[in-house]
């Protein structure tokens, strides 16, 4: 008995119905005959897991009771302005992957069908769908199918195809299988169109060591099924030759089909091959399959790294398996399948597509079905490649695509989120190439020159409007149409159009005038060739002499003596006004590296003219084994920059405390220490206030007024570097006498 499940939205009624394990497939085969088979299917539902949205084996009031739990989680009205604002921000930036999962799951939540497919519809147009979102759609839409209704049966298969096209996927090969045996009655192909859908799939993903198993069995099945229909109708009417034939040929098929899977490294291959001996009716020997034993033998290879795919399908992994299948020099084909795999779990990882498209180039280059299907893929996962773009077109023109389909490729790479201008150039130069090669060169006609310069003129707008100069600072699109009008089409006006536009923005460059004049050289117009190097020696400025050497070739080779000597004189006269200015460039450069050398030579010397402005006398090298000492009061006090400017050039250390600080000290004679003050384990400096018994010469009162004598006369001496255990005694009887001494060691 079948349950259905009916929701509401508005006056539409959806209905979600399960589906039967049981599939009757009536056929025909002989005019007038039907065959009614009731055969089980319970290898697909049995073994697939598929979500069902929570539909299936669910009564009307669990569905209710989810309903009302999900109404009480999140609010209608809620519900609605959040999807209002999701469009609302595609509509702005429609790239943006994780909105429109996120609509597509509001959507579902909310039971708008209607909504939910035009938001899946706007994402399928830019991106494709994995697995699981493609699963849900289906599941979506298969309750809505009817086979009386000859529209919905259309639309579900156009579904399929385009649900198997984004990534490898063996569980939608089985729905779209399903589907197939379902409704085939409703098809013009008969039992044809499920054993179709079959073949497809077994080309698609036959190769999948861990899965593909549950495809080939499913399509034994459906073959075993035929041939046990005929076989019981044949009980019934043995004279029947016709009814024989078709026996015999059903046999065929099926005996066929079990020896092509066996041939597959497919895991759960030994059961296969036991079924197939009770298929026979005989002992087969495996000897007597040397295909099935090469499989088994290949797939004791790699059932590892199926293990470690099942547990992990790391990158490394698939690169590993991939690279052992490549060096075992396993069919293209088993190899494309690995590819398949492996970019249906890295699907943005643009090296693993880069790989695959080599893979693809060198093995299936001219093979339309694999070659293209790879490419599209590549671009659909990564639209801001512009190398998979340019490739596919090329591969598409390449295979005979139609014009119209080719011109829309590019159409979506133009609003593929390239990375940058450079991409873009290349892509609307790969543009260009493409009509290029469609104007037959002998009798160019007029349509196609003017798809050709129409193609040229957006490619030139689109990078100026969105990147200016940096788009194509070499003109490089002008350029090569300019080539192709002066080569091929004879058009010179056209030339010198578009090269008018370039020089206006490099006329100073040496190269652009030489090209320039190359085209009008070539396009016999010697007259104006001689007029552009003319202006290129006056204009050009960075390689005067190339073209002044330019301009006398050619008049050697088409002027006469007497434009000859004219080009000599004006070339003469412009290298003279060259050499000048460089001349003067020359001496500017120079005078500025003089000016910049007398800088330095300043900077160095300042410290030195600071030094020699103290009177100070000429320092010699400092003996380890001396005392320096410092006196304050003669000659002339320096003013606080003078002594910061003078702090390094101090050979003692200095002396902690604030009146040591504010002393003003400077060196004036040495005195040695004795042998027995040793100069290890000593205390930071030693402090003396020294008095002389009688006044030094010229300290008067006269010279400086009383207070200043009596400062003058009196001396402080620094000492560093002795022992603790050195006593102000010591120190006393080494500096002799004569002094009234004041010792502190500090």
């Amino acid at each position: 008995m079948l349950k259905c499940i009916t929701r509401r939205k508005g006056n539409a009624q959806i209905q979600f119905q399960d589906y039967c394990r049981c599939t009757y497939i009536t056929c025909n085969t002989q005019p007038n005959k039907d065959y009614q088979l009731q055969h089980s299917f319970n290898t697909i539902d049995g073994k697939m897991e598929i979500p069902n949205d929570g539909m299936e084996d669910h009564s009307e009031e669990d569905v209710s009771s989810n309903d009302s739990s999900s109404e009480s989680s999140e609010d209608e009205g809620g519900l609605n302005q959040r999807m209002s604002e999701l469009e609302a921000s595609l509509s702005e930036n429609p790239y943006h992957y994780d909105s429109h999962v996120e609509l597509v799951r509001l959507c579902r939540v909310s039971g708008d069908l209607e909504r939910t497919r035009a938001a899946r519809v706007k994402m399928n147009e830019l991106f494709p769908l994995s697995e699981e979102l493609w699963l849900e759609w289906v599941e979506d839409e298969l309750p809505l199918v009817s086979a009386s209704i000859p529209e919905t049966l259309k639309d579900m298969r156009e579904l399929f195809e385009r649900a198997v096209e984004d990534y490898l996927s063996v569980q939608l090969w089985l729905l779209f299988a399903k589907f197939a045996l379902e409704k085939f009655s409703a098809f013009p192909e008969g039992m044809e169109f499920p054993r179709d859908i079959f073949e497809k799939a077994i080309i698609a993903c036959g190769l999948h060591v861990s899965s593909a198993g549950l495809l080939w069995n499913a399509y034994r099945e459906y073959e075993m099924a035929i041939l046990s229909s005929l076989q019981e109708v044949q009980q019934n009417e043995p004279t029947d030759e016709a009814l024989k034939s078709q026996v015999e040929a059903q046999f065929q098929r099926v005996d066929k089909l079990y020896k092509r899977q066996l041939g597959v490294p497919l895991i759960g291959m030994e059961e296969t091959f036991n079924t197939y001996q009770h298929f026979s009716d005989s002992v087969v020997a495996e000897e007597s399959m040397p295909a099935y034993v090469r499989a088994k033998k290949k797939l004791s290879t790699y059932i590892n790294y199926e293990n470690d795919l099942t547990s992990s399908p790391s990158l490394d992994t698939y690169r590993s398996y991939i690279a052992r299948a490549k060096s075992n020099k396993e069919d293209g084909t088993f190899v494309n399948t690995l590819y398949q795999r492996a970019v249906a779990h890295h699907c943005l990882n643009a090296d693993l597509w880069k790989e695959y498209i080599t893979f693809l180039t060198e093995t299936f280059r001219q093979v339309k079905l694999v070659h293209l299907r790879g490419l599209k893929q590549s671009v659909r996962n990564c639209p801001w490649v512009v190398e998979f773009w340019i490739g596919y077109v090329r591969a598409q023109e390449r295979l005979g695509v139609d014009q119209e389909e080719i011109v829309a490729t590019f159409e979506k790479a133009l609003v593929g989120n390239l990375s940058s201008a450079k991409d873009y150039l290349q892509l609307w130069t790969a543009y260009c190439d493409y009509f290029r090669r469609r104007v037959t060169t002998e009798t160019p006609q007029e349509a196609e020159l003017a798809e050709l310069r129409k193609t040229f003129k957006r490619a030139r707008d689109y990078m100026e409007a969105y990147y200016e100069q940096i788009g194509d600072p070499s003109e490089s699109l002008a350029r090569y149409q300019a080539r192709l009008e002066a080569y091929h089409y004879g058009n010179v006006e056209e030339v010198r159009s578009l090269w008018d536009g370039i020089m206006s923005r490099h006329g100073k460059e040496a190269q652009y005038w030489l090209e320039y004049a190359q085209l009008e050289r070539y396009c016999c117009e010697l007259e104006s060739c001689r007029k552009l190097l003319y202006r290129a020696v006056n204009s050009a400025s960075d390689n005067p002499e190339l073209v002044c050497e330019t301009l006398l070739q050619f008049e050697r080779e088409e002027g006469t003596v007497e434009s000859y000597e004219e080009a000599l004189e004006r070339c003469a006269s412009q290298m003279t006004r060259v050499l000048e200015r460089r001349e003067r460039a020359a001496e500017k450069e120079a005078q500025k590296k003089d000016e910049k050398r007398e800088r330095k030579r300043e900077k160095k010397q300042r410290p030195q003219s600071s030094n020699q402005g103290s009177n100070r006398p000429p320092q010699r090298k400092k003996d380890p084994y001396s005392l320096t000492f410092y006196e304050g009061g003669d000659g002339p006090r320096r003013d606080q920059e003078e002594r910061e400017e003078g702090e390094e050039s101090r050979p003692a250390k200095k002396p902690r405390g604030k009146e040591r600080e504010e002393e003003d000290v400077r060196p004036v004679k040495k005195a040695r220490v004795a042998d027995d003050v040793e100069l290890h384990d000593v205390q930071p400096a030693v402090t003396m206030e020294m008095k002389p018994s009688q006044p030094s010469v010229g300290d008067t009162d006269e010279e400086g007024g009383g207070n200043e004598s009596a400062t003058k006369e009196q001396r402080t001496v620094f000492i560093s570097n002795l022992r603790f255990l050195t006593t102000e005694e010591q120190l006393r009887e080494k500096l002799g006498e004569g002094h009234s001494i004041l010792a502190q060691i500090t």
